[in-house]
């Protein structure tokens, strides 16, 4: 995985993961709607322990995406800092791809600060699950801490990419007198 493949999975992965919440909150707004309509003892806790099993089997897939995020930051890391440090930026077409890259870094870096705040909504409902059974119990503190490991990679991430962008606009600073 090279660093402009790398930008790119992240972008991916971060847009994949809004969507996946959107579609985690209304599902657990049907379960919640179930679960209140029922009046049988056996189907709500049927629906309990479903609701517990998609909250685990979402948390694995964010788990997943935090792995991605921390290996990209890595790889982005290692690839491209020591890489536009040294990079000459005498001609047009050199200003031009730094330009470039600067703009999908503060896309992405500004695409990952509005992930975070919205995982961070959603980390703090996941605690309202708590207390309605066991089942939802254990798997929303296992949500909680997921998605709070989630944040925490993100944040790497926004900061890094920040990090580049201004190694970027000191050597677009430089390339203007120069070209």
């Amino acid at each position: 995985m090279d660093g402009v493949q790398a930008l790119k999975d992240v972008t991916t992965i971060l847009n994949a993961s809004n969507k996946e919440t959107a579609n985690f909150s209304k599902r657990i707004l049907s379960y919640t709607s179930r679960f209140a309509s029922t009046k049988n003892l056996h189907k709500k806790r049927k629906i309990l322990i479903d609701a517990a099993s998609y909250i685990n089997s979402y948390s694995a897939n964010i788990k997943k995406a935090a792995a991605l995020i921390e290996q990209a930051t890595i790889v982005i890391r290692e690839t491209q800092i020591g890489f536009l440090e040294k990079a000459p930026v005498g001609t047009r077409s050199a200003v031009e791809e730094l330009i470039t890259y600067r703009t999908v870094l503060r896309t992405t870096a500004e695409a990952a600060t509005k992930s975070a705040l919205q995982i961070d909504g959603m980390r703090q409902a996941s605690l309202a699950l708590k207390g309605v059974s066991g089942e939802l119990n254990e798997a929303s503190t296992n949500l909680f801490s997921v998605l709070s490991a989630l944040i925490e990679k993100i944040e790497r991430y926004s900061e890094m990419a920040r990090e580049i962008e201004s190694i970027v606009a000191q050597k677009l600073a430089t390339a203007d007198s120069v070209v």
